[in-house]
């Protein structure tokens, strides 16, 4: 008897370490309730637009929240269609967290805000840029939105977002492109600062983009750094 008692409870100690975990994602309905549910409101319009699709659940104003099994170190795709958008935009991000996670209609530029169910603060995010190995002969700038900043070596560079108005959804475009200093500013690519060592910000870079290495959207999902890591040799873009 003792002996099945004790089977029992490693049994229970199991499958409590190994439950699985869930993130769950909902759509804010606080804006388009204002509208009063008026069904040709320009607002409600837009709103009952967006969509998202994660892991093929869809998620839209008006459907039930959708619950996420975690899986670590999972790179996660989201695709989203906002109002008279032609094409799907896939954002990357990382589902860690057992999280409650809201998409707010931004009302200053449409699209979307990200926040944690309960908290008023948007999550900010930050993105960090290294290579996999040092490389002397060329530069390399990783940028969100509008700032950018310099890596050359296996040492990350954290990059948070600034030059950008604080009504700016906090889904961010980013890129890793190779640069050329000294150059006239008529190619930046949407570079308006870079953020120095120092954590400082400058402004009007003198520098062209001669190469765009890859190119994405990233959604944070909390303050952790979204790391990505970038080839030399090939150009190849990795997120570890």
């Amino acid at each position: 008897m003792k002996s099945c008692f004790l089977i029992l409870c490693l049994m229970g100690i199991v499958v409590f370490g190994f439950a699985q975990s869930y993130a769950t994602f909902s759509v804010d309905s606080t804006i388009y309730l204002r509208t009063n549910l008026n069904p040709d409101d320009p607002v409600a319009i837009r709103i009952r637009s967006q969509t998202w699709v994660i892991r093929g659940q869809k998620l839209s104003i008006g459907l039930p929240p959708v619950r996420i099994p975690i899986i670590p170190n999972k790179l996660d795709t989201i695709y989203y269609r906002g109002y008279r958008q032609a094409n799907v935009d896939t954002l990357i991000t990382r589902i860690s967290e057992p999280a409650h996670i809201q998409f707010s209609y931004n009302e200053c530029c449409g699209a979307f805000n990200v926040r944690r169910a309960g908290d008023r603060k948007y999550i900010r995010g930050a993105m960090t840029f290294s290579l996999s190995k040092p490389d002397s002969a060329s530069v390399y700038m990783g940028s969100m939105d509008e700032v950018g900043v310099e890596f050359a070596t296996d040492i990350p560079q954290v990059l948070h977002p600034a030059c950008r108005s604080a009504m700016s959804p906090n889904v961010y475009r980013f890129a890793v492109s190779k640069v050329e200093w000294g150059s006239d500013s008529t190619n930046l690519h949407g570079i308006a600062c870079l953020q120095q060592s120092d954590g400082s910000i400058s402004y009007n870079p003198d520098l062209k983009v001669i190469e765009i290495l890859a190119r994405g959207i990233f959604m944070p999902l909390d303050e952790v750094p979204f790391q990505v890591v970038c080839d030399p040799k090939t150009g190849q873009i990795r997120f570890p």
